[in-house]
This record gives structure tokens, C-alpha cells and sequence, in this order.
């Protein structure tokens, strides 16, 4: 949480119960809650969202397959039949006050962001905004198996989607945002649990396995989308977000990223203007030798930081 200094986070159990945990720690690092979220059964989870009171936790139906785990060997499996659900709970709430809200079967590595607000009629509301996968584990040439876990299993199709559930009623509503197909989504982390306008997302690359060829920003209250492509033959890693120093507009920054060039095995940093990503980078910095294109980076200050 940007405001609080607090983490929240997660964890969960493949072999036994209880499944999952949930805890928030403080700004210097104790742990000040914990608490057990009781699930049906193991899952395969990866992330979660917070707003500024809540937290929201996901029971998605992958699984290892509990057969080959006894065997020492690991193969997943995802549950088409069973329902997904989100369970949304207060900060610092015991576990058996979380609240689930079910929706038809998906899965989701990455949310963007979430936040509280209050409809026209006057009823509470948490917005979240994730990338939405209908399969996790699409069937695969026959020559692969789907089921052992690398990273070229994780040939997705996850569209930016905003569910929105009605803490008064009950509801819980799902909109599709866009029909491009964009994971490792990124924001000004400042605005972190609050509502937030625009969202930078990888497009994947049709052709290739987890390998992203343009940027997406994404402004969500305007319903647009502006993209940055990289080039033939050219792939980037997971943008982020550096704000400017005193900026005041959410898009004041930059985002920053690796691109390789597989033509020539060569690879740059890129900086793009934030506020403007289809004029290209503002500044490149060629590095002397290929860096592998990773993913999951974070802007750090250098101000007060020792060397």
C-alpha cells in the first residue's frame, strides 16, 4: 500500500489443509495479521488486489494433479467445470469474514489494480481489473504435454477484464475491456488500491510463446487504447512505470523496458513518455550484450538508497 507502507500477501498449501493464508505486514516488516482462508481444495494461485480497506483473494480451479505429486512429479490440471470464485476481505479481518463471489471458470496470473467506490444508488462496490484467461492449460501439439510446467506451457490468450462486485447486494458483474491479448499489466504504483485511469500492458506476440511485440495503454475511463509497437523481430520485457519527480497527472513518467532483437541478438533499455507511448522511445540506452527477455521489475529511487 503506497499510502500505509503496509504489504499484504498470501500463501497456500498443495499437499494439505489449510490451503491458504492471508497476512499483512507493517512498514518495517513485522507481521501484525495473519489468518487462514479455508478453501475446498489445493489450488495454483498467483496474485491478489488490495483497495484501501479490502483485500481480494482468488480460489481459481488449477490444480496439481494430486496423483502425480505423490510420485514426485508435478502436472496441472484446470477445472472447466468448477466455478471461479474472488473472496474479498477486510484488511485486517479474521479468515471466516471473507466474503466469495462466484463467477463462471477462469483463471488470472496478474491483477492491475482495485479500489472502492459507491454506485448511483448509493451501494458499496469493489472494482477489480485483472487479465482474464478462459484456459490456463490449452491443448498443445501432440508432441508436448500441456501438463508439465515450463515456460512455454504459458501459451495464454488473457484479455483485460473489470469485474466489479456490489458489496450490498451481492452482485458481481464481468466486462471484457478489450479483444487483444496483453498480460504483465503495469501501473503508476502510486495509485496502488485507489482508483486508477490507465494500465500498460505486454501484447503477446500471436506467433511465439510468451513473447510480447507492442505496449498497450490501456485509459480505462475513456474506453482507449494506444499501442507502441517494438519492430519485426523484436520482443520486450515488462514495462515499468518511473514517475517524475513532482508530477501531478497519473501518466507523468516513464515507463521503462528491455527490448532484444532477435535478428541480431542484440538488446536496449527503452524509455517511452508515458503520457505519449505511440511517439515511440524518448531514449535508448544499447547494452553490450544480450539480456534474456524476463519479466516482473520495479522502479526504486535512487534518492536515500546506500551503495
Amino acid at each position: 500500500d503506497p499510502v500505509t507502507g503496509e504489504m499484504m500477501f498470501f500463501d497456500y498449501s498443495l499437499y494439505q489443509a489449510p490451503y491458504m493464508h492471508y497476512g499483512v505486514a507493517s512498514p518495517d516488516g513485522r507481521v501484525t495479521h495473519q489468518t487462514v482462508i479455508e478453501l475446498p481444495g489445493p489450488r495454483l494461485l498467483h496474485d491478489i488486489a488490495i483497495t484501501e480497506r479490502y483485500t481480494v483473494l482468488m480460489d481459481f480451479p488449477m490444480t496439481w494433479r494430486q496423483d502425480k505429486l505423490l510420485e514426485g512429479k508435478r502436472r496441472v490440471r484446470f477445472h472447466p467445470e468448477t466455478a471461479s470464485r474472488f473472496g474479498i476481505i477486510g484488511r485486517h479481518a479474521p479468515g471466516d469474514e471473507v466474503r466469495w463471489f462466484e463467477v463462471a471458470s477462469c483463471y488470472s496470473y496478474h491483477t492491475v489494480n482495485a479500489w472502492e467506490q459507491v454506485n448511483a444508488r448509493g451501494e458499496e462496490e469493489v472494482v477489480l481489473i485483472a487479465c482474464r484467461i478462459e484456459d490456463p492449460v490449452p491443448k498443445l501439439p501432440v508432441d508436448e504435454d500441456s501438463e508439465v510446467p515450463r515456460l512455454a506451457f504459458l501459451r495464454l490468450e488473457p484479455y483485460l477484464t473489470r469485474w466489479t462486485f456490489n458489496l450490498t447486494t451481492g452482485a458481481v458483474g464481468e466486462e471484457s475491456l478489450d479483444d487483444t491479448p496483453t498480460e504483465f499489466p503495469r501501473m503508476n504504483d502510486d495509485r496502488l488500491g485507489r482508483r486508477a485511469r490507465y494500465t500498460y500492458n505486454a501484447r503477446l506476440a500471436r506467433e511465439t510463446t510468451l513473447l510480447f511485440d507492442a505496449l498497450v495503454k490501456y485509459d480505462m475511463d475513456a474506453g482507449t487504447a494506444s499501442v507502441c509497437e517494438h519492430g519485426a523481430g523484436r520482443f520486450a520485457s515488462e514495462a515499468v512505470f518511473a514517475p517524475r519527480p513532482g508530477g501531478e497527472a497519473e501518466d507523468d513518467g516513464w515507463l521503462v523496458y528491455f527490448v532484444h532483437d532477435r535478428r541480431d541478438r542484440t538488446s536496449e533499455l527503452a524509455v517511452l513518455d508515458a503520457s505519449d507511448i505511440t511517439a515511440g522511445p524518448v531514449a535508448t540506452v544499447k547494452i553490450p550484450r544480450r539480456v534474456p527477455v524476463g519479466f516482473h521489475a520495479h522502479w526504486v529511487p535512487a534518492e536515500g538508497l546506500e551503495a
